[in-house]
């Protein structure tokens, strides 16, 4: 199973003033762009949302803990990246990457979406 792992929006991060300031990871939203252009995306992969101050524990359980920004495409042992397979990293076993370029690269290629115009 692929998954996709994105950082809530809405989160505070205690080391940006002011304290009470809320963010959103462009990264991330630019992703969900994409998931809202193309619903049928979701039905693809597992989207999973995780809160944005580490431990990530659902992204650690997969990659570990040296590995958890967001946004994260992540592959199941068993499977591989196939068209981008040189694209994406290795670690724990699985094939990933934070690459929010890469992950719309391989929507397009695996899954025939339009691509993003340079």
């Amino acid at each position: 199973m692929i998954q996709l792992f994105l950082l809530r929006p809405g989160y505070r991060d205690e080391n940006i003033d002011p304290a009470w300031q809320t963010w959103y990871c462009p990264d991330c939203a630019w992703i969900e762009g994409i998931l809202h252009y193309y619903p049928s995306l979701r039905g693809r992969m597992e989207v999973i949302y995780v809160d944005f101050p580490r431990p990530r524990p659902a992204l650690e359980a997969v990659l570990g803990p040296q590995h958890t920004a967001c946004p994260a495409l992540v592959f199941s042992p068993e499977e591989d990246p196939w068209p981008l397979s040189g694209q994406f990293t290795y670690a724990a076993g699985r094939h990933f990457t934070n690459d929010k370029m890469v992950i719309a690269r391989f929507f397009a290629e695996k899954w025939g979406i339009s691509l993003p115009h340079p």
